[in-house]
């Protein structure tokens, strides 16, 4: 989160995730926003997703979910494709609506996507293949400065988040970070974003708990000008979202925690006493 330049992480607002957030620190559910997983942006991508769905004989949530509506007119491949299409771009929507940056992978979404296209005749689904395929592809990776954390107690390691979220210049860093999804805003907030970076490692509570590096993130090239409909309203905002991986911060959180010596949470502390059966 500190490394990316995040404020906010965004959770689907389900029992899961209810229970998980009334378990944090306090601390920690500052970071926290929940959003209604069946909101406007699950809705456009149904829409968008409909006629290719409809040709290859699947049903959509909300609409003909049936599972499959008639015997499937698609191999494996095809299949494939669009399950991969389907768990990732209603995140990628909401990441539109709400201008914010998420991990996908973005690369087996452009090669999803460009099967897809091989295999869809219709012409609403083309179109809308055509376009999705355009703004994925178009994504091009660039790098930033960024924090890295030093090995702290876990006690230790949220009051700093605390320290970072109150910090104006870390909130200044937060809104440069937001710009990356502008393209027209890309190249100054970058260099915006590394000298507030190293404004950020002279304050006291970051000089010894903080190092300086580098991360990678990812945004698009190209925004498509179209008429008003479910694809043409995503991009009225001009804001696509950057794409960020999470890979290296997990495994750096999980060397983090190794070496923090950290108790292991006993799973059955997630639940009430009267929740827990043989």
């Amino acid at each position: 989160m500190i490394a990316s330049g995040a404020c906010k992480r965004v959770l689907r607002d389900d029992e899961l995730s209810q229970r998980f957030t009334e378990r944090l620190h306090p601390t920690l559910k500052l970071w926290i926003e929940l959003v209604d997983p069946n909101q406007a942006s699950f809705q456009k991508a149904l829409a968008i997703l409909s006629p290719i769905a409809e040709e290859i004989g699947v049903g959509l949530p909300g609409r003909n979910w049936d599972g499959l509506t008639k015997p499937l007119q698609c191999d494996n491949e095809t299949m494939n494709a669009f399950v991969m299409v389907f768990f990732s771009l209603p995140n990628w929507i909401l990441s539109v609506d709400c201008q914010l940056q998420l991990d996908l992978p973005i690369e087996d979404i452009v090669q999803s996507l460009q099967v897809l296209r091989n295999k869809i005749r219709s012409e609403h689904g083309r179109t809308n293949l055509s376009v999705l395929h355009g703004v994925f592809a178009s994504y091009r990776q660039s790098t930033v400065d960024s924090i890295t954390l030093q090995p702290l107690a876990s006690e230790d390691h949220i009051e700093l988040f605390g320290r970072f979220l109150e910090d104006e210049t870390y909130r200044e860093l937060s809104t440069q970070c937001h710009d990356f999804g502008y393209l027209d805003w890309l190249k100054r907030a970058t260099t915006v974003a590394s000298r507030l970076i190293r404004d950020l490692l002279k304050k006291p509570f970051a000089r010894q708990t903080t190092d300086l590096s580098s991360r990678a993130f990812s945004t698009a090239t190209q925004i498509p000008t179209l008429d008003s409909n479910a694809l043409g309203t995503l991009f009225s905002e001009h804001y696509l979202p950057p794409i960020i991986s999470l890979d290296d911060a997990m495994r750096r959180a999980d060397e983090l925690w190794m070496q923090s010596d950290s108790k292991i949470v006993n799973p059955t502390a997630w639940l009430d006493q009267s929740e827990i059966t043989d």
